[in-house]
């Protein structure tokens, strides 16, 4: 009886919303959870290797830096951090989507923490870390090759730091 005192009591004080749409960008629609969350779903995965040192993937657009650095004062490896890129165009729609920011990705029934960890394009959405895809479990995906065609689930709270593997990021 006290559960349905509860839920009666929840259904008839909370206003329960639909997502509604923020944005659409290369094609794919963005959306205001209104939960403190933002989402989207791409139909693939970009690999971004910027931090990992010397470039071992031989990553046409690999570079030494990122955006956030972790607490050795260093860009994060994305060999080792798992981060999703930050849209620009998303960071300036949102309040608090900084770099440092928590994220959930999720792709084929795994999910996965990761940090705001670098800026990408304003044109570009679906790109993480080599260190997401491994935990992902993603197959082949390396510096020059991700996935394609298959869903992956981006959910970001801006204003929220990340905590990956007991890290805690700082949000700017």
């Amino acid at each position: 009886m006290i559960f349905f005192t509860w839920l009666a009591d929840l259904l008839a004080n909370h206003t329960f919303s639909a997502p509604t749409l923020l944005t659409v960008i290369e094609g794919v629609s963005v959306w205001d959870n209104h939960d403190g969350s933002y989402s989207y779903t791409t139909k693939w995965f970009r690999c971004d290797t910027d931090g990992a040192p010397g470039n071992p993937d031989h990553d046409p657009d690999w570079q030494a830096d990122t955006a956030v650095h972790g607490p050795n004062g260093k860009a994060i490896d994305a060999t080792k951090v798992p981060y999703f890129v930050i849209n620009p165009i998303l960071a300036r729609l949102t309040v608090g989507m900084d770099k440092g920011c928590k994220a959930q990705i999720t792709f084929n029934g795994e999910t996965e923490d990761a940090v705001g960890g670098d800026v990408g394009p304003k044109i570009k959405l679906g790109e993480g870390s080599k260190q997401l895809a491994k935990r992902l479990r993603m197959i082949g995906v390396d510096g020059r090759h991700g996935i394609e065609g298959k869903p992956v689930t981006w959910r970001i709270w801006p204003g929220i730091p990340a905590v990956i593997d007991g890290i805690k990021y700082k949000l700017s």
